[in-house]
């Protein structure tokens, strides 16, 4: 089943390997932003995915695809959202580096600090 998510990226966690064969990545949306109660969810990312996601920034406004996953382990079952695709709808501006042009020369040596 195929579940499209769009919102605001919070977070793009590290890539996790439990296993030399296998790696993972959590991406947090929040979702229904313009409601009383948005919505925080966390969606995985598996193997070669992993990488992709490294274009995403927390504040971009993105769409993820994502399957519904579902497994039974000791009488309970678990759900996933496992994300296969995604798109960036709008991307945040990068704050703007110090560097030596945009420093004023007359700035007071007598500065207390």
């Amino acid at each position: 089943m195929n579940i499209e998510l769009t919102g605001t990226i919070k977070s793009v966690g590290p890539i996790e390997k439990p296993t030399e064969t296998f790696s993972k990545r959590d991406v947090v949306i929040t979702i229904d932003e313009d409601t009383k109660y948005p919505q925080v969810v966390v969606a995985q990312a598996v193997q070669d995915t992993c990488a992709k996601l490294d274009e995403l920034r927390p504040g971009d406004s993105a769409t993820l695809t994502c399957n519904l996953r579902g497994n039974e382990y000791k009488d309970k079952v678990y759900i996933s959202l496992q994300l296969w695709k995604f798109s960036i709808n709008q991307t945040t501006a990068q704050p703007q580096q110090a560097t030596q042009s945009n420093i004023p020369d007359d700035l007071p040596s007598d500065m207390p600090f």
